[in-house]
């Protein structure tokens, strides 16, 4: 097995290491580190591994994949026309909860309204996420809504896969679920995300895991600023808007896709990096309500901005430089380099998030010395522009 597929999205490890650390060296602790391990665990691709199940043979696939679709769901399974008029979501929303309450029962019937057909639906747009097949699979195996029934999951199953591969590993775990269930055994919650191998399939796991993400850390920012008063309140989220903002330019406008030979892939890398960078932002607040912010002299913050102007220059002056008289390797490094003109609203993304930082925190504490926001602002700046430099720099050929 690929060990790479063998990972969810949050256990990858960043390529670059752009602050894939503490603010400050600091370690992170408390509740925060609660959350996020909270987060973490919840994840599809999460719950069962299928590294210990004999995989199926080509033959197997087929021959199980016949034998399964003679099989119909239960009658009091399906859509009646006045459930049809209540979907408002996809099968994938209802079932992971992206925009609402989860609720299984209305994922299952609009994954069979979509299988059969049927017309007036009116879906958002997560609708091409995650198949109709899939969500059955799930529901199935898992008996969530309905009794459990991993003969007729496996037949969704068996529709579900990009690649040959995928279904196959898909139908080894469920096989294996139905013998660890017949011998009494306890089974994890089985998910489609957790056989993965074709870059299709990782790009909508990716989808899933974020979009969820991106939810929990919305409640997150709403516990912390739910005792706020409310200007204070809206400087948090102005600050979080500015934050996010600011790392979804920086790391689509420079990410090296021209390394990966799929572009799926390469998006799902990116996710994922993206990812441990939103989760540091809570780390900020964490040291910000405990005052773990550097003191420093005034002559340091001066030091730190200058070197942050310099590397600035540095990198400008290198992506300037004409791609001639270079080897093949080279000359693939230098057309795929970010532009000067995209640095610039890169670093007009960052001003105003370190504006937004400033604001938020002379609301929040306002006994820190603004020069202390100023001088790490700076300092991770810095680290993001040297590390882009390094990406970007020509290889000794």
């Amino acid at each position: 097995m690929n060990p790479a597929l063998s990972k969810s999205p949050l256990h990858w490890i960043s390529c670059w290491r752009v602050l894939g650390r503490t603010r400050w060296g600091l370690p992170f602790v408390g509740s925060v580190l609660v959350w996020v391990v909270a987060l973490v665990a919840a994840q599809p691709g999460q719950a069962a591994s299928t590294d210990d199940t004999p995989e199926l043979s080509d033959k197997q696939v087929e021959a199980l994949c016949q034998k399964r679709e003679a099989l119909q769901p239960p009658p009091g399974d399906l859509p009646m026309p006045k459930d049809i008029e209540r979907l408002r979501r996809s099968p994938a929303d209802y079932y992971y909860g992206f925009t609402g309450p989860t609720d299984y029962r209305l994922a299952r019937l609009g994954a069979f309204a979509v299988i059969n057909g049927a017309k007036g639906l009116r879906m958002d747009a997560y609708s091409d996420q995650g198949t109709e097949d899939d969500v059955l699979a799930m529901i199935y195996a898992n008996g969530y809504g309905v009794p459990r029934n991993i003969p007729l999951a496996e037949k969704y199953a068996c529709h579900t896969g990009v690649a040959p591969l995928e279904t196959a590993r898909r139908l080894a775990h469920l096989e294996a679920m139905g013998t660890a269930l017949a011998r009494g055994k306890k089974v994890k919650p089985y998910d489609t995300c957790d056989d993965i191998t074709s870059g299709m399939s990782a790009r909508n796991c990716s989808f899933i895991t974020r979009t969820l993400n991106d939810k929990k850390r919305e409640i997150k920012l709403g516990m912390i600023g739910a005792g706020m008063p409310a200007k204070q309140r809206a400087a948090l989220w102005n600050y979080w808007k500015s934050y996010k903002k600011f790392v979804t330019f920086y790391k689509e406008e420079t990410y090296p896709y021209y390394t990966f030979g799929s572009a799926d892939w390469a998006n799902v890398r990116l996710a994922e990096e993206e990812e441990d960078v939103y989760d540091q932002f809570f780390v900020q607040l964490e040291d910000l309500r405990k005052d773990r912010v550097p003191k420093v002299r005034e002559d340091e913050v001066e030091a730190a901005e200058s070197r942050l102007n310099q590397e600035y220059a540095q990198l400008l002056t290198m992506l300037q430089a004409p791609c001639k008289h270079l080897t093949e390797r080279q000359l693939e490094v230098c057309e795929h380099r970010p532009s000067p003109q995209t640095i610039r609203k890169i670093e007009r993304q960052w001003l105003r998030y370190r504006e937004a930082a400033l604001r938020f925190a002379k609301l929040y504490r306002p006994q820190i010395d603004p020069q202390r926001i100023q001088y790490w602002t700076a300092i991770e700046q810095t680290k993001w522009l040297q590390d882009l430099r390094e990406a970007y720099t020509l290889p000794n050929d």
